[in-house]
């Protein structure tokens, strides 16, 4: 579904490399691509966020590609709440299913695994 919506924004190049590849193979079909044709229609969708009307933009450009990449990186870092098979759920946290047996606290504090490093209660006077 991504490479269907992405085909109508970018150029797609696709490899079958189980068996491994060459690089040079990449590089030739990047070549040849006739990315002229992009220049020649301004209502062309196909990457439209890589045509800029003076160098000055395009200078701009190339300088965040290269000395801003820690910047650029920083939008690529998906927050842990998109990705709810990676998140602990609200209701197993509530309860303690998260842990297994004898992972609750540091060696030597859980009741559950007999362990009797566990401070006694205060009592107050």
């Amino acid at each position: 579904q991504y490479l269907k919506e992405i085909a109508s924004h970018a150029e797609l190049l696709i490899y079958d490399w189980t068996a491994g590849g060459e690089t040079e193979v990449v590089v030739e079909d990047i070549e040849r691509i006739d990315f002229e044709r992009f220049e020649k229609d301004p209502d062309e969708k196909k990457l439209k966020d890589w045509r800029f009307p003076n160098e000055g933009e395009w200078c701009d450009a190339r300088f965040n590609y290269t000395y801003g990449k820690s910047d650029l990186m920083n939008y690529f870092n998906v927050p842990r709440s998109m990705c709810p098979n990676y998140c602990v759920m609200l209701r197993a946290a509530k309860f303690g299913v998260m842990f297994g047996s004898g992972m609750k606290y540091r060696h030597g504090y859980n009741e559950d695994m007999g362990d009797t490093g566990i401070p006694p209660k205060p009592k107050l006077i």
